[in-house]
């Protein structure tokens, strides 16, 4: 009877208290070797991957963030002000990797309900594009920051990551302004024209649009990817022309260092199959 019950058993579950009814050493090893030594190489295993899974994600995944900055007053602002440049960054332990965090991004997607409103905006050039306004309600005076948001490229309020964005904005009290692109977001293409990475005259006439309505709110960009690089060749060409932007602070976030080594990295291995297949439909369907 001890004997069939012993052997429906597996570990771990169970298995210790019957060794507890064994008082002979001898026994015990002679049990496990001849009816779970599968089950013990199996648990083992299992525990030896945990270990080592969980000794790489502290030492090569967690870390600080390396603030790269060249002015010492400025590098002093970031660490007073900013208290994410000194704290340990902890990604999520199933999806510690970018092109994991890519994918569980477009698998397990949320799209929060937002209110806007859309407005046609005419440029100077003829060509057209979508502003959604968001968070217009009532408690929000006309005073209160506006954030001019800029999507990745090919990307629109549409995306699940913009309206995260705008909802996350909208609880810090803030009202946001999403930026779609010519031939994105619904709208059609009314001249040969699309975004480039390197011009920020769209984003100028924007700016200007937004603050001839917004007088008393205080203007900041945020951009992702592509919408990053349109807001840093903005501040830059601001910059050397010594032109108020009408804007009081910028961020930027997943821009490319080198534009041409990401470009080749777009066309390498996974990524060709993959993320550039990806946005060349995306960019053929507007043209389309």
């Amino acid at each position: 009877m001890m004997d069939a019950e012993y052997k429906s058993r597996t570990l771990p579950y169970g298995y210790l208290l019957i060794l507890l009814n064994k008082t002979n050493i001898a026994e015990i090893y002679l049990d496990l070797y001849e009816n779970h030594l599968s089950d013990l190489f199996l648990t083992l295993a299992i525990l030896s991957i945990v270990i080592a899974y969980i000794s790489y994600y502290l030492k090569s995944v967690v870390h600080k963030p390396k603030l790269v900055c060249g002015n010492d007053m400025f590098r002093k602002l970031l660490q007073e002000n900013c208290p994410i440049v000194k704290e340990r960054y902890w990604p999520s332990v199933w999806a510690p990797q970018t092109h994991t965090q890519t994918f569980f991004r477009v698998a397990l997607q949320t799209f929060p309900t937002i209110k806007r409103r859309r407005e046609l905006f005419k440029l100077s050039d003829g060509g057209q594009l979508y502003l959604d306004w968001c968070n217009e309600s009532c408690d929000l005076a006309q005073n209160k920051p506006t954030v001019i948001l800029l999507p990745g490229i090919t990307g629109s309020f549409d995306e699940n990551y913009i309206r995260h964005f705008v909802e996350d904005i909208r609880l810090v009290g803030c009202q946001t302004v999403v930026f779609n692109y010519r031939g994105l977001g619904g709208a059609k293409l009314s001249t040969p024209k699309l975004d480039c990475l390197g011009s920020c005259n769209d984003l100028s006439e924007v700016i200007n649009h937004v603050k001839s309505k917004r007088s008393k709110s205080s203007i900041f960009l945020v951009g992702t990817s592509m919408g990053g690089i349109q807001i840093i060749s903005f501040l830059a060409k601001c910059a050397k022309q010594a032109v108020d932007p009408h804007v009081l602070g910028a961020l930027v976030i997943s821009v490319p260092w080198q534009l041409n080594v990401a470009y080749e990295k777009m066309d390498q291995h996974v990524n060709r199959y993959t993320i550039n297949t990806y946005v060349t439909k995306k960019i053929t369907r507007i043209l389309h």
